[in-house]
C-alpha cells in the first residue's frame, strides 16, 4: 500500500471505517493486555481519581502514538511501584514516564542486564558501576574490535539524553570497558521502584554475543 492510499483512508469523517479506526482499536487491545497482565493484582483504591485519570490518559496516549508493548510494560509497572510504595501521583508518574517511553529495545536490554548484575542490599555507586561494566562484557564479550568498541558506546551515548547515564571525566582500569560511563542516581531510583526488568528485555538485537 502506497502513502497516498493510505492517507485517503484516514478519514475522520468516516472512522468507523477508516484505517486510522483500526489501528486505534489494535493500540487499545495492547493496552489491555498489558495493563491485565501488569497491573491486575494491584489495589490503586487510595490513589487519587484525578491522579489516575491523567496517568491512564497518558498512558493510553502512549499506546494510541505506536508506544512499543515493552515500553508500555514498564511504565506499567512504574505505576505498580509508586502505588506500593504509597507515592503513586500523576508528577511521580511523568516524572519518568518520558524516560520508559523513549528507550529503545538495546537500551532496554543493557538496562536489564545490568540490574541483573546488582547486589541485594547494597546500592553503592562502585556496586552499580561494577553491574554496568558486567553488563558490557555479557553483551559486547572483552572489548576486542574496533566495531565492538563502537557498539557499546555509541549505546552508552545515546542513553545520556534520559539522565540515566553520564559519561565520566576520567575513567578506570578497575574495570574492562574503562569506566567510562555511569550510572545516576535517577536510575537507582527507577530500580528501587520495580527491579525487575529481566523478563521485557528482548535480546536478539544487543551486542555480539550468543544467548
Amino acid at each position: 500500500m502506497d502513502i497516498v492510499s493510505i492517507i485517503n483512508q484516514i478519514s475522520f469523517a468516516d472512522a468507523g471505517k477508516s484505517l486510522l479506526k483500526k489501528y486505534q482499536n489494535k493500540k487499545k487491545e495492547n493496552l489491555r493486555w498489558v495493563i491485565e497482565k501488569e497491573m491486575r493484582q494491584g489495589d490503586f483504591s487510595r490513589v487519587n481519581e484525578d491522579d489516575m485519570i491523567a496517568i491512564f490518559y497518558r498512558l493510553t496516549r502512549e499506546a494510541l502514538e505506536g508506544t512499543a508493548i515493552c515500553n508500555l510494560r514498564l511504565m506499567a509497572r512504574l505505576i505498580c511501584g509508586l502505588n506500593e510504595k504509597g507515592q503513586l501521583t500523576a508528577n511521580n508518574f511523568q516524572k519518568h514516564a518520558k524516560i520508559l517511553a523513549d528507550l529503545d529495545e538495546n537500551e532496554i536490554v543493557l538496562l536489564a542486564t545490568t540490574i541483573k548484575y546488582l547486589e541485594k542490599n547494597n546500592d553503592s555507586f562502585e556496586i552499580y558501576d561494577r553491574a554496568l561494566d558486567n553488563a558490557l562484557i555479557e553483551l559486547f564479550g572483552e572489548k576486542q574490535g574496533k566495531i565492538n568498541i563502537l557498539s557499546y558506546h555509541s549505546l552508552l551515548t545515546g542513553l545520556q539524553r534520559t539522565g540515566l547515564v553520564v559519561k565520566n571525566g576520567m575513567g578506570s582500569s578497575k574495570y574492562k570497558y574503562g569506566h567510562e560511563f555511569s550510572l545516576t542516581p535517577k536510575f537507582k531510583e527507577l530500580v528501587d521502584l520495580f527491579p525487575n526488568w529481566e523478563d521485557i528485555a528482548t535480546y536478539s538485537c544487543v551486542g555480539n554475543k550468543e544467548r
